[in-house]
């Protein structure tokens, strides 16, 4: 099994995505309800201001539930991960492109075969108790991974691979066979043997917080005050001390109430924030020039429309010129309007990927003409002058879209159904809730198009999407596409390690996948930011993960005072 393959397990995949879009959104009703609103909140914040001068205390608010900090554990909330990226470190980092940098590791090597992996440890690393970071606690943690098989990240790979130490600062891991997405195993946090020496993933889980939160990061755990978080800057951290002595992470249940913290001037900022829930603050933006609003493009993440190609009942999704006209006809750009800071996607691999390959640009982009010339040609016309949509013969062309029954993927639906209209496609909708979706649409592939969002990780390898052998459900290749072609690049890609020949294998793959259009990707969602210009940090602009926000948060300052800061 690879590292992609566990990524997207169902159910745990599915279920992270059902919950990001299952909130009911909180639309203001009225203009002068609006007006009346953002004026209290702009004296609110001015009130407060005081609150929000503290120099050496960041005050960061999260929406969530925090149960424990278990950073190895599979579906952990978001201030869960939060708490783990500011706590520990892994052996290596990734910049989100697929290039890999050192972390706790300070170099590495590949064996001729491809099959070892040996890693050189930084010295002189302490444990947030004083303990000295070895490669003792590398072995801890990944045999903590395997005893937890599928309850930990990436744990079933782990399995597969044998872990030694070979001195204070060495170890290595031996695979049973090459697999080139072995790397991103190694993202995960590193754990120390001395709290977690001879336990079992379940008995750790049974022990929850009993066992002291050390890591080796920016930040120590101080105290936890029910759902506030005291952290204290780690001054023996590796990468220098962090500048801001203090961070609260304030967890609250809710947005709104979130909003409300932000607003009274509780908290200097409140993230990640989904688009439906950022108007309110996007007018309070416009008339102070201390809150600043940043959208983060989730590179990884993908919303795409997948046809079901297999199924006999579905025949429109099985006619490769109809899935190409669909393709051809949808306006990316004018879909990404409804979502400001999103960024069009046009292939299985974001831009910001090393492996991206730009002709999936022209293969996928708009072009009314291909459209129409596609159907024209495999005998689609229009029956009669003023006919809203296209017949062969006694065939209507109409496709029924499934979706989870959200605001935001109606909004979505309701903009495609417009934009295939103009070529004479008739999109049906077809509502489901949650328990339909996970229960019937997906184990059953009840669907003739699905709109659905992937999390991929920061690798290119998509075996468990796209190969043949990964259609029989749990596995994620729901549109049950069946390519020879693919399915060796996809193979060919696991077994080489050489990068620009990996590369042109990818650019390969993401070519044949997209001319045979049996996904067409529309964009990589964003999320949002709200932060007083307090804070001094270089913001991303574009992350793998949310957290990956966090990045650097060891080099963040707080302003002495108020000031017009812009986002760099």
């Amino acid at each position: 099994m690879g590292i992609r393959d566990f990524l997207w397990d169902y159910p745990i995949g599915v279920s992270s995505f059902v919950r990001r879009f299952s909130l009911l959104f909180v639309i203001l009703a009225g203009a002068v309800i609006a007006l009346l609103f953002i004026t209290t909140l702009m004296e609110s914040i001015g009130g407060h201001q005081a609150k929000l001068l503290f120099r050496n205390t960041l005050r960061y608010g999260v929406v969530g539930q925090f149960v424990a900090i278990n950073p190895i554990e599979v579906g952990a909330s978001e201030p869960e991960q939060v708490l783990a990226k500011l706590l520990y470190n892994s052996l290596i980092a990734n910049d989100g492109s697929g290039r890999f940098y050192p972390e706790l590791a300070e170099t590495w090597g590949i064996s001729p075969d491809g099959k070892e992996y040996t890693f050189y440890l930084r010295k002189g690393v302490k444990w947030h108790d004083g303990y000295e970071f070895t490669a003792k606690d590398v072995a801890t943690t990944f045999e903590l991974m395997k005893s937890g098989d599928t309850e930990t990240t990436f744990g079933s790979l782990a399995k597969e691979v044998e872990v030694s130490v070979q001195g204070l600062y060495k170890v290595a891991f031996t695979l049973k066979q090459v697999n080139a997405t072995f790397l991103e195993l190694l993202l995960t946090p590193i754990l120390p043997d001395h709290l977690y020496a001879n336990l079992s993933y379940s008995r750790v889980v049974e022990l929850g917080d009993s066992i002291s939160s050390v890591g080796t990061g920016p930040y120590r755990l101080d105290r936890q005050d029910g759902q506030v978080l005291i952290l204290k800057a780690n001054q023996q951290y590796f990468k220098g001390t962090a500048k801001i002595p203090e961070i609260v992470i304030e967890v609250f249940p809710t947005y709104s109430l979130a909003e409300k913290a932000f607003l009274g001037g509780e908290v200097h900022a409140i993230s990640p924030i989904e688009v439906r829930d950022i108007s309110r603050l996007e007018r309070v933006a416009k008339t102070s020039s201390r809150v600043v609003i940043q959208p983060i493009v989730e590179a990884n993440n993908t919303r795409m429309l997948l046809f079901n190609v297999q199924k006999a009942s579905t025949y429109l999704g099985k006619n490769l010129v109809i899935r190409q006209a669909v393709m051809k006809s949808i306006d990316r750009e004018q879909l990404v309007s409804l979502f400001p800071g999103s960024e069009l996607a046009f292939g299985p691999l974001s831009k910001t990927s090393l492996m991206y390959s730009p002709t999936v640009e022209t293969i996928t982009g708009l072009s009314m003409n291909d459209a129409n010339s596609l159907l024209e040609k495999d005998g689609w016309h229009y029956p009669y002058s003023g006919a809203s949509y296209r017949t062969k013969g006694d065939i209507e062309l109409k496709i029924t879209l499934t979706y989870l029954d959200t605001e935001t993927n109606s909004e979505i639906a309701q903009n495609l159904r417009k934009q295939l209209l103009a070529e004479g496609i008739n999109l049906l909708f077809n509502k489901v809730s949650e328990d339909v979706l996970l229960q019937q649409v997906l184990p059953q592939k009840e669907f003739e198009l699905l709109l659905f969002e992937i999390h991929t990780g920061v690798d290119p390898d998509q075996y468990g999407l796209w190969h043949s052998s990964q259609t029989n459900f749990p596995a994620l290749n729901l549109s049950e596409y069946n390519s020879s072609e693919v399915d060796t690049l996809l193979e060919r890609g696991r077994l080489q390690t050489n990068l620009d020949k990996r590369t042109e294998i990818y650019k390969q793959f993401q070519e044949r996948l997209t001319t045979d259009a049996v996904a067409i990707f529309l964009y990589h969602p964003a999320f949002y930011e709200v932060y007083f210009d307090i804070i001094d940090r270089k913001v991303p602009l574009t992350v793998s993960s949310s957290t990956d926000r966090f990045t650097g948060v060891n080099t963040w300052t707080l302003m002495p005072g108020w000031r017009n800061w812009q986002t760099r």
